[in-house]
């Protein structure tokens, strides 16, 4: 019955995206594509085709397109790449993630890839750490595969606009800690690293407000949090301008906003998510 109700998810997502009802960021229905797509964003070499196809890791791993039998221990771990695009990342209707339950797009991570790309340890990821400057707060973010120079590229897009660049300085000067960047750390009630932890995430926020900015503080209760829209309204989270999130969305990083465990304050650089074309 998995099977058959993930046959129809995708039925339905590419009869969408053909219809013009949702703006999608990667190719979802073809297994070349997404392989090709991780080989751009990552500069890694491709083996084999399609469904039987993988992704070349340095030393001679391999991460298939699908890993027939292998399942995670761990929420939005994933083994294969087919998991990293099993939900539509959506260039449009920033409510998306928040109307259907467990879709949270462009959260599904294979961390062998992460640690390949950026980093195994904290020490590792902390020597290719570079500084920065997002909108006048200098920050530290991971200079390999293009993370830092696409951060920079979002502070030059936010600074161009007045309004924007207004809330993020106000932002600060009310609390300096209002943006964080590279943490090695675990994700809270998981054991998966933190996109942080890789220094490709940065996170912005109102700690003023009294709105919502994490899924989990929807209740002390894990399980009645993750059931959070028989708790509150969509209205009652916090969630930084829809500027902001189109500046990032242009340079390659998703919004936690719209994954249904939502995480508003996120924004993570996921360059296999946002072909040439689809950030204009």
């Amino acid at each position: 019955m998995a099977v058959r109700n993930r046959g129809l998810m995708l039925i339905v997502c590419s009869t969408l995206l053909a219809v013009g009802g949702l703006s999608a960021a990667a190719p979802y229905h073809d297994e070349q594509k997404q392989l090709e797509r991780m080989a751009q964003a990552y500069g890694l070499p491709l083996h084999g085709y399609g469904r039987f196809g993988a992704l070349g890791l340095p030393g001679g791993k391999l991460i298939p397109y699908t890993a027939t039998g292998k399942r995670e221990p761990n929420p939005w771990a994933v083994s294969d790449i087919r998991g990293i695009f099993r939900d539509c990342y959506p260039l449009t209707n920033v409510r998306y993630g928040l109307k259907h339950r467990n879709t949270d797009p462009g959260r599904y991570r294979n961390y062998p890839l992460l640690m390949a790309v950026y980093g195994a340890s904290a020490a590792e990821v902390r020597r290719s750490l570079v500084r920065v400057d997002f909108c006048g707060t200098m920050v530290l973010f991971s200079s390999r595969n293009g993370a830092a120079a696409a951060l920079s590229r979002v502070s030059a897009e936010i600074s161009q606009d007045p309004a924007l660049l207004a809330w993020v300085r106000q932002l600060v000067r009310r609390d300096s800690q209002a943006i964080g960047t590279w943490n090695w750390r675990t994700i809270a009630g998981t054991t998966n690293l933190s996109a942080h932890s890789f220094g490709i995430a940065i996170d912005i926020l109102d700690r003023s407000s009294v709105k919502y900015a994490y899924w989990r503080h929807t209740s002390g209760n894990e399980q009645a949090a993750s059931f959070w829209p028989r708790l509150i309204t969509h209205e009652k989270i916090w969630e930084p301008p829809s500027g902001i999130v189109a500046c990032f969305e242009r340079h390659g990083f998703i919004w936690g906003g719209k994954w249904y465990h939502f995480d508003p304050m996120h924004f993570e650089y996921r360059p296999e998510f946002f072909p040439p074309g689809s950030r204009s």
